[in-house]
């Protein structure tokens, strides 16, 4: 008599865990974010055209090349997921059946299922040569079957590792919960986010963790700092002895003067006031980066509406045709040792409505032109993806040399990719 086979395992489960949403501390607080928070404590009865899909967990697998390892960090891919949740709360809820009458879907803010697997090429090998024929995947590769089970997620994500720079990321969602429209426009969120958002995310984060305790620094602080750093140690200014250099930032006054004039928004002359600080170029470039970011913070929060008229009644006594003059720059970044920051990005660029000229479509693509000056950084928002925002654009302007110095600074690459070389 023959005894029956052993099942082969062909995938082999790394962790499983459930996630949850990025905490509201760690997210932006957008008009979408809010509303997602105050989902959490609702529940909301499924709608017929939810009762109406079939009960299963559908599937969907993806085949990647992963040459550039883009899907190694676990921790990265792990943090990104939480964040895209954040902004689906449908989706890190959890179906109450209990009663007999219709399930609700509770906004629990329970987090969903990631899975990490590895499986041998050969499996991999196989599914290729039968064309990804159905019948050739293993049920392995997904992270749970095809019917649902009391208590589960609503959505699992399992990515398999065929150790030969290729893997697969497989999802069973459940139907009743969310059709595939709902479920792309999630996929393509955390593409982006991990893809683009992430690298600010992970910028910020890390300045952060080197703050004194108590502080705090923004996205866009860390931004200036880091590129004022960078640009910094590619000009070799930190070698000359005591040598010091400054950071221009061009502040928008009307935001910070509304409670002089709440009118002050739709003025049209110039209101873009300068903060500048200063530090020696060896401190700059060896501090840690959450220092370099403070600097940047504490010079911002000192930019009070009362500094800024203390400001304009300074220039006010001073003669227009001699004195000011003398004072058009507060620093030389133009051939110079010093940095000016541009901040464009939180303007609708590429919003439809705001500049589409009822069109109904927005600019593809937005440029400062063909000159960016020595020393000049121009922060712009990234064209959008299918689901919104992609990060943002650095535009940098340097002499040759410095510039070659500064695509090879491992810093700025541990959070940056560089286009246009």
């Amino acid at each position: 008599m023959m005894e029956p086979e052993t099942p082969v395992v062909q995938v082999a489960i790394s962790s499983s865990e459930v996630v949850a949403p990025a905490t509201p501390e760690n997210q932006a607080h957008d008009q979408s974010r809010d509303q997602g928070e105050n989902c959490f404590a609702r529940s909301l009865p499924l709608t017929p055209l939810d009762l109406i899909v079939p009960k299963v967990n559908a599937a969907i697998v993806l085949f990647f090349d992963d040459p550039h390892g883009v899907f190694v960090d676990e921790d990265k891919l792990r943090s990104s997921f939480a964040h895209t949740l954040a902004e689906f709360p449908a989706l890190a809820g959890h179906l109450d059946e209990s009663s007999e009458s219709v399930p609700s879907l509770v906004f629990s803010n329970r987090g969903s299922t990631l899975v990490f697997a590895t499986a041998k090429p050969s499996l991999l090998q196989k599914i290729q040569k039968s064309e990804y024929a159905p019948h050739s995947m293993p049920g392995e590769l997904l992270p749970r079957g095809p019917f649902p089970a009391p208590a589960e997620t609503v959505l699992a994500v399992q990515l398999t590792r065929f150790g030969n720079h290729k893997v697969a990321l497989a999802f069973r969602r459940h139907h009743q919960v969310t059709d595939f429209p709902g479920f792309m426009d999630f996929l393509s969120r955390w593409s982006q986010i991990h893809a683009d958002l992430y690298a600010l995310v992970s910028l910020k984060n890390a300045a952060n963790g080197e703050c004194e305790q108590g502080s705090w620094v923004s996205t866009n602080d860390v931004v200036a700092a880091l590129f004022w750093r960078v640009i910094t140690r590619a000009r070799g200014i930190e070698q000359r002895n005591d040598a010091r250099t400054k950071l221009g930032l061009a502040v928008n006054g009307r935001q910070v003067i509304k409670k002089f004039n709440p009118d002050s928004s739709s003025y049209a002359g110039n209101c873009i006031t300068g903060v500048c600080i200063t530090q020696r170029a060896h401190d700059l470039v060896n501090e840690p980066l959450g220092r370099s970011a403070g600097h940047v913070r504490k010079a911002l929060t000192l930019h009070t509406a009362h500094r800024i008229r203390s400001s304009v009644d300074f220039l006010l006594s001073l003669d227009a045709s001699t004195e000011l003059p003398l004072l058009r720059t507060a620093h030389t970044e133009v051939f110079g040792d010093d940095v000016a920051v541009t901040q464009w990005s939180k303007y609708p660029l590429y919003d439809a409505a705001a500049v589409g000229f009822g069109s109904g479509f927005a600019p593809f693509k937005v440029s400062p032109g063909p000159l960016v000056g020595d020393g000049v950084v121009v922060i712009l928002p990234a064209p959008p993806g299918k689901a919104g925002s992609a990060g943002i654009e650095v535009m940098i302007g340097l002499t040759a040399g410095p510039m070659q110095k500064l695509m090879m600074d491992e810093e700025l690459f541990n959070f940056a990719t560089i286009k246009g070389q």
